[in-house]
């Protein structure tokens, strides 16, 4: 097994990270490859792929994203290849991102809404998963910016520093996040529930 980063627009792993692993788990939120590509190029944010690989099979990947204005990292994708999980896949990609985003004055993640998921008790697994590794889901509305395809209103926002996120930071991050994706500040949110 090696652990391999994502450096270059044009690395044929990109491509075959988002065709075989990404793309079935992620299909229905799909971020367009072109955007990570051009944010691999340089974007206003940094965005860090890294991947999991053994004997050329690709196991899984995580990827995360560090905003410098409010110093706020995003976990936006964490995701195993079917074949490989129940190997510790997951656990040692999210170690990977905590371990370089430690400086971040916060680290978030997006998590499908159970209320709203076509497999509600996946969708619960998942954020146990989450939960059982330290994070916390935020009571806040949130609303996926649009990647590409149309925005997705039914993911949570979760916090893997537990209850350590001030919503001031948090909105500034929101704000920023619209501005980099959309050109924009964010839409009208309600308040913490």
């Amino acid at each position: 097994m090696s652990e391999v980063r994502i450096t270059r627009a044009d690395d044929p792993r990109l491509a075959r990270f988002y065709d075989e692993v990404y793309l079935p788990a992620f299909a229905h939120q799909r971020e367009p490859l072109e955007a990570w590509q051009r944010a691999l190029e340089g974007a206003a944010y940094a965005l860090t792929i890294v991947l999991e690989i053994e004997d050329d099979r690709i196991d899984g990947g995580i990827v995360f994203e560090r905003y410098p204005k409010s110093d706020v990292a995003l976990i936006t994708y964490l995701v195993v290849a079917p074949h490989a999980r129940r190997r510790g896949v997951g656990s040692r990609l999210l170690d990977r991102a905590m371990h370089e985003l430690a400086g971040a004055r916060a680290i978030v993640g997006e998590v499908h809404d159970p209320a709203h998921a076509d497999d509600p008790a996946a969708a619960r697994k998942r954020i146990a998963w989450f939960e059982q590794r330290g994070a916390r889901v935020l009571e806040i509305e949130y609303v996926q910016p649009d990647l590409g395809y149309g925005r997705d209103p039914h993911l949570k926002l979760i916090s893997f520093r537990g209850d350590d996120v001030e919503r001031a930071l948090l909105d500034r991050f929101l704000d920023e996040l619209y501005a980099l994706t959309e050109g924009h500040r964010t839409p009208v949110r309600s308040p913490v529930v």
